[in-house]
């Protein structure tokens, strides 16, 4: 063999070897093998009792409010109290007078947005001066107003339920932000028990996620009891399937978080924090419906009521901004834009302009928007 050819043939033969050896190194770790249970009762480690806590302590705040509204046949409102209504924000001074609320060291303000927590101190200023009013809510009076279904509610001169405009809030600037916070978090510690427990700190952040939801362990196969994101998951069901691919993907995320499997893990946290974003655009759009009916029966109470739930939604939209929201900040200010500043003065076109801005941005088609 000539010198020549020696030389090709040593490199031809170097080049072989370390073509093997690239492709000995692409091989990757195979996907762990295992099974998905087909409820939350098939992880035996859970625990989401501080989620429970929180939204049981979301409710007394609701019915706190709900007794400036006072009972028939009064027709002015009842004093509020604020400091009283931002203690249970706070759990401060045993302000729930029960034991397991006021005991547990939870807040609903320490679990929500940061940037929310002036927001939600101004909407009770807002409903405590409405309570204080002595007066019947119409057209530019703040004070008490009654639905046709005789429905009591705190308005302001603008027609503005601030009682309204706190919850739906804290369904964005606290349940939202606390499952979306908690399905993307890959920093916390997945192999060890936690001291005491069962579970790794990833399984249970995962599964407060879940109880944040609020929905029954078996959903949606058994649809009730529901509240708060749970039931209006049921009431956009019909346009946008949410129920099941919410639940699978919790299912998924959570088996896989126990079997190792970040990557699953993560796939799915991308589709619950995508599929909550849809939720709430479908949520305002299904307030919106409801104010047609409200106008085609002439009950403007009702009507400026589920206006203020619509107009909560779009509001909470604006602080999560997790990687999963479409709409950008100058959508929902555009979003914002077509609500009357004073809600009594809606018309069916405002409603319309509204529920098409966002079925541009959200891609719903009309069946899907019959259905929500």
């Amino acid at each position: 063999m000539s010198l020549k050819n020696s030389v090709l043939c040593t490199i031809l033969g170097l080049a072989l070897i370390s073509s093997c050896k690239k492709e000995d190194d692409k091989t990757e770790t195979p996907t762990p093998t295992y099974t998905v249970p087909t409820t939350y009762k098939g992880f035996t480690n859970v625990d989401y009792t501080e989620a429970t806590v929180v939204l049981g302590m979301t409710s007394a705040v609701s019915t706190e409010i709900a007794k400036g509204t006072g009972t028939a046949p009064a027709t002015v409102p009842v004093p509020l109290n604020a400091s009283t209504l931002k203690n249970m924000l706070t759990n401060s001074g045993n302000p729930f007078g029960n034991t397991i609320y006021d005991a547990s060291g939870f807040q609903i303000q320490a679990n929500s947005i940061a940037i929310a927590h002036t927001q939600t101190e101004s909407y009770i200023d807002s409903l405590v001066m409405v309570s204080n009013t002595n007066a019947v809510a119409a057209n530019g009076v703040a004070g008490l107003g009654i639905t046709q279904n005789a429905r009591r509610l705190l308005l302001t001169k603008n027609g503005i339920n601030y009682a309204q405009i706190l919850n739906k809030t804290l369904m964005g600037d606290l349940i939202y932000y606390q499952i979306a916070k908690r399905v993307l978090d890959n920093s916390l510690d997945n192999t060890t028990p936690v001291t005491g427990k069962n579970y790794t700190a990833m399984e249970h952040n995962w599964d407060l996620a879940f109880g944040y939801w609020s929905v029954p362990d078996s959903f949606p196969t058994v649809l009730t009891p529901v509240k708060f994101w749970g039931s209006y998951s049921n009431q956009v069901n019909g346009g946008l399937g949410c129920n099941a691919i919410v639940m699978n993907a919790f299912l998924k995320g959570r088996a896989a978080i126990s079997n190792k499997d970040l990557t699953t893990k993560n796939e799915q946290a991308a589709i619950i924090v995508a599929m909550f974003d849809k939720m709430t655009a479908a949520a305002i759009i299904r307030e919106l419906k409801e104010c047609d009916v409200d106008i085609a029966a002439n009950d403007m109470v009702q009507l400026v009521n589920h206006l203020s739930e619509a107009k909560a939604f779009a509001m909470s939209m604006k602080n999560n901004k997790n990687s999963g929201r479409v709409i950008t900040d100058t959508q929902i200010e555009t979003l914002l834009g077509f609500i009357p500043q004073n809600l009594w003065n809606t018309s069916l076109t405002d409603l319309t302009n509204i529920k098409t801005f966002i079925a541009n941005v959200y891609g719903f088609t009309p069946t899907q928007m019959a259905n929500m």
